[in-house]
């Protein structure tokens, strides 16, 4: 019995600790008190900027593989403003193997390395995932970078790998000379920070989540469900990670007016696998669907 027991809790998936889906407002009304859809208390503790509610969505419906269940998707954080973001409270809950995922949608340039959510007690120690505002190479990927307070890692930094030869696609931003959404087209060594025509060639949602294992030191970035890197954290006095003591914050980390959108945020208490994370789907789940067309049949019986 009590192997059974022990298998059966090492196969299931880690817990969701918080998720903000951000469906409590209206288009354009400002976000001031986000919901924790699970269930645990960790509701929006204050905002700065000025984060609204948004139509524009990844899709129509979310569906949580880790749940089961599918939800419909109207709303979404546009963080568009200068340093536009919500913040939860600071709790101990968080202090665990982690991973948090998004949605984004950049259709503006960030005007540095912004992060779009982090945990930051320090400088010198915090997580945070972030934009590359490299001058050239990987200028415009998405990344997670974290810092330990003893020094061991400073600017440890997991994200899509290549260079310049990182695909549009593995990127948040491409903003070409011509336009075409392939990095290959941005002229010589010259600033790609500086090229384009400010509007994103590839403007598409994106999901992306960062897993941290605390028992493995395992810091990992997924794009799009994939696997981009995994980096081993240094620890050279085998102290362990010391989690940041410090509020998580979601939307824009920096001080420019770009467009800027994000949705259905969420926190898992352990390393999720790609297969776990949210998805975006266009119709609801067979058993809501069932169901509406049965309520649909009954009302049409009452009726004759």
């Amino acid at each position: 019995m009590v192997l059974c027991s022990l298998t059966l809790a090492s196969s299931l998936p880690a817990a969701t600790t918080a998720y903000w889906r951000l469906e409590e407002g209206s288009n354009g009304s400002d976000v001031t008190a986000a919901v924790d859809s699970s269930g645990n208390g960790f509701g929006q503790s204050s905002r700065a900027g000025s984060p609204k509610y948004s139509d524009n969505v990844p899709g129509a419906y979310i569906f949580d593989p880790v749940s089961g269940l599918t939800s419909p998707n109207t709303l979404s954080l546009d963080a568009s403003v200068a340093n536009s973001r919500i913040r939860t409270v600071n709790d101990a809950a968080f202090n665990t193997s982690f991973t948090a995922e998004m949605f984004i949608q950049l259709t503006g340039e960030p005007a540095s390395y912004h992060n779009f959510m982090r945990r930051q007690e320090s400088g010198s120690h915090r997580w945070q995932i972030d934009f590359d505002h490299g001058a050239s190479g990987p200028f415009g990927r998405g990344r997670a970078r974290l810092d330990t307070p003893d020094g061991d890692n400073s600017n440890f930094v997991a994200g899509a790998t290549g260079g310049a030869a990182i695909t549009g696609a593995n990127r948040l931003w491409v903003d070409t000379p011509l336009g075409d959404g392939n990095p290959a087209s941005y002229s010589g060594d010259s600033d790609w920070a500086t090229q384009g025509d400010g509007v994103n060639d590839l403007p598409g949602w994106h999901h992306i989540a960062v897993t941290l294992n605390t028992v493995t030191n395992e810091w990992s970035f997924y794009m799009d469900y994939q696997l981009m890197q995994t980096r081993t954290l240094v620890d050279t006095d085998s102290s362990g990670y010391v989690h940041p003591d410090a509020l998580i914050e979601v939307g824009k980390g920096g001080g420019a007016t770009y467009g800027t959108f994000i949705d259905e945020v969420r926190y898992s208490d352990g390393v999720l696998d790609p297969s776990q994370f949210l998805q975006v789907t266009s119709i609801p789940e067979p058993s809501t669907a069932l169901l509406s067309l049965l309520g649909g049949l009954a009302l049409l019986r009452r009726r004759r």
